[in-house]
């Protein structure tokens, strides 16, 4: 490695702990580090999410509003969940993921487009527009997947993370309070969307009770390793609604001693799912194929700038 970017504001102390922070990390899964943008989109796969949509009546084209967010669900499909074996699921997770990160993106441009969408999906109502009525129309298909219990929990996943996403936008310069240190995973837990996405690990015809008391290890797995993956990135653009802000707040503590912290819990999460699932070959391997490929979505895209860390050199 030749050193730090010229671009970067974090200070060279710092920059070394996060990438030994994230190195660890890495060891600890035993996933080995890839080179970024190594993954490649299959066409056919990112054309039946596109089908999904245009059956939904809406019209993916180059200039359409989903149109990149259908690519970043389509890779998070394969990469994550290709080892589901029914089409239909791995086409409905990659839109699932699609429609949400389309819409995170709206309540940051365009917070009252976001503020309307629970109102009418409660009340049945018609959608204001094409992109809102698809994220509809795919939370609806999930009763079509999954049985009623993980269906439903799914959808509140959803409409957790839409509200989420808007209150983050209006308390976003609300004082946060010392004496409340259980506020930031608070707002993690609404905003991750971990729940739907544990669930759609699984088949839907595996009986829930076979992996049902690893969700909570797999939820903390998912959010917190987005949430220490995309640090770097994150203070490179100097924000701070953030879990890892956020927790070194209520704990007190240097962002960078909150980051390694946060990343020895999800560590910690991953070794309790994999034992709890450990009885059953069939979702010890799903998860197994999950942990992999969620993390290399993360790696594998250059959006979170980890190639800057030279992951793969020694600290």
């Amino acid at each position: 490695m030749n050193g730090m970017p010229e671009s970067l504001t974090i200070s060279s102390e710092d920059f070394q702990a996060i990438r030994v922070i994230f190195q660890d990390l890495f060891n600890q899964y035993d996933i080995p580090y890839p080179s970024s943008g190594s993954v490649l989109l299959d066409p056919s796969y990112y054309s039946d999410c596109c089908a999904y949509a245009f059956s939904k009546g809406y019209s993916v084209t180059p200039s359409s509003e989903v149109h990149r967010h259908i690519q970043i669900g389509s890779i998070m499909g394969q990469l994550a969940y290709g080892h589901l074996p029914d089409r239909a699921a791995q086409i409905y997770v990659a839109m699932f993921t699609a429609v949400l990160v389309w819409i995170d993106d709206v309540a940051q441009s365009d917070v009252e487009r976001a503020r309307s969408f629970c109102g009418c999906f409660i009340n049945g109502r018609p959608q204001p527009d094409p992109g809102l009525e698809l994220v509809a129309q795919t939370l609806h298909d999930a009763a079509k997947l999954y049985a009623p219990v993980q269906a439903a929990m799914i959808v509140n996943s959803a409409l957790n993370f839409i509200n989420g996403s808007v209150l983050e936008y209006d308390l976003r310069d609300m004082k946060l309070s010392p004496e409340a240190p259980e506020y930031p995973y608070f707002v993690r837990t609404l905003t991750g969307i971990a729940e739907a996405f544990a669930i759609m690990v699984f088949p839907s015809d595996v009986p829930f009770e076979t992996y049902i008391q690893a969700l909570p290890s797999i939820m903390v797995f998912a959010n917190v390793t987005n949430d220490v993956l995309s640090f770097y990135k994150e203070e490179l653009a100097g924000e701070n609604i953030n879990y890892v802000s956020r927790a070194a707040f209520a704990r007190g503590v240097s962002k960078v001693t909150a980051l390694r912290t946060i990343a020895n819990e999800t560590i910690s999460a991953d070794r309790r799912a994999r034992k709890v699932l450990d009885a059953d070959k069939q979702t010890r391997e799903a998860y197994a194929r999950f942990r992999e490929g969620f993390t290399l979505f993360h790696v594998a895209s250059r959006r979170y700038k980890l190639d800057d860390l030279g992951l793969w050199e020694r600290p």
